[in-house]
């Protein structure tokens, strides 16, 4: 039995689709699949999923009922893409800027709803068909275009390069990114002034997750701001750049292929960081992106770590997910491609984003079910499992 997202939106098989079939969908796709942009926490375990993994112990892999592909967009340049980190989304497609982030990808999937002009000057109507999002997208409506289809529950701690740092609290991480704290007092037994905070890029949903979950309001003028990335390359990149202050100087650090960003990092680096994200980074090594020294910490003193660790494999901590470091993840769309009822409905994309597809969010003890892969990849059940509505977002 099918476990519908919503009223009739899932009437198609999917037994076939689940393994490995198909022709693959790649990072940098220009296919006829169906196009995916937006969050870098959500970019690995999306690539997983559309080019398909045995991390649930079965080979499953998610395929539209007639055999379209997941077309997935990195958030990121990685070197062999078009000039100024543009993308074609579909054949004959425009270039258009890359969207970088959860809230750059809400904003391409409005632009290539209502047709509008995109941020870079073009026009992309058609080009983009999901969203990865991993914070609550702004602008609910209850009748809105845009539907937030559940994902999967992730979990937000703070990474550090020095071990000294672990237990902090919210209240001195919110501190430390006010930048109101005395330079010369100490944390830990370190000096204030010698603490970088680090915080993604602008546009990042894990951006947004860490300022509101710590009441941080304004930035301080002290943080270094992560450029080009989120939690997937926070700590090394291809072509990432990072403006790390030391003292009273900026120092501009660059990843290249094989270096990791830490080496130019001081010692006591603060960050926000995905449990989820931590857990695919350490569990699977080709898709690595943490810096040496770097370990995850949990800022909620009733569940002192993010991650547990269960016969050398890493996997969510309960208690940690469950508290108020947890937050939901969805892939929007635009509704109306989702509901039977519209003329505008697809019924490949309906299937895909159906819940036992891209939108199954419910645990199973089958390893060949869409969930049991997502739970391997670090994912939990979300706390709501609603399909929720939003309003288009403005550039």
């Amino acid at each position: 039995m099918k476990k519908q997202i919503i009223g009739g939106a899932a009437a198609i098989g999917v037994v076939a689709s689940l393994v490995l079939a198909a022709p693959a969908a790649y990072a940098e796709p220009v296919g006829d699949g169906y196009v995916v942009v937006g969050s870098d926490t959500l970019e690995i375990a999306m690539d997983l999923l559309a080019n398909g993994t045995n991390a649930s112990g079965a080979p499953v892999r998610v395929l539209g009922a007639d055999g379209s592909t997941v077309d997935n967009f990195a958030a990121a340049p990685s070197g062999v893409n078009l000039p100024g980190g543009k993308i074609v989304g579909k054949p004959f497609g425009t270039p258009f800027l890359r969207p970088n982030g959860s809230s750059d990808g809400h904003r391409a999937l409005s632009r290539s709803i209502d047709g509008t002009v995109w941020k870079d000057g073009s026009i992309i109507t058609g080009q983009v068909d999901i969203a990865r999002s991993s914070s609550t997208p702004s602008g609910a409506n209850a009748n809105g275009p845009v539907a937030a289809v559940p994902f999967g529950r992730d979990a937000l701690g703070y990474a550090s390069n020095n071990v000294a740092l672990s237990g902090l609290t919210s209240s001195q991480i919110e501190q430390l990114f006010e930048c109101t704290l005395d330079p010369n007092s100490t944390i830990n037994g370190v000096r204030v002034g010698d603490i970088v905070p680090v915080i993604p890029q602008s546009g990042s949903g894990t951006r947004e997750s860490f300022l509101s979950m710590h009441s941080i309001s304004p930035l301080g003028a002290c943080v270094a701001t992560g450029q080009e990335h989120e939690t997937r390359y926070i700590y090394s990149d291809t072509t990432a750049t990072v403006q790390v202050p030391i003292g009273n100087t900026t120092t501009e650090v660059k990843g290249t292929t094989g270096t990791t960003v830490s080496t130019g990092f001081p010692a006591s680096v603060v960050t926000a960081m995905s449990a989820m994200q931590w857990i695919i980074q350490k569990n699977i090594p080709a898709y690595n992106r943490i810096g040496a020294g770097f370990e995850i910490y949990s800022q909620v003193p009733t569940a002192p770590t993010p991650v547990d660790v269960n016969n050398g494999v890493f996997v969510p901590n309960s208690a940690f997910y469950a508290s108020a470091a947890g937050r939901d993840t969805t892939l929007l769309v635009e509704y109306a491609r989702i509901d039977e009822n519209d003329a505008k409905y697809d019924a490949v994309l309906a299937d895909l984003m159906s819940g036992d597809k891209l939108g199954d969010v419910t645990t199973s003890f089958l390893p060949s079910d869409v969930m049991s892969a997502k739970q391997a990849l670090g994912f939990g059940v979300p706390n709501s499992t609603t399909v929720n509505r939003y309003n288009l977002r403005a550039n």
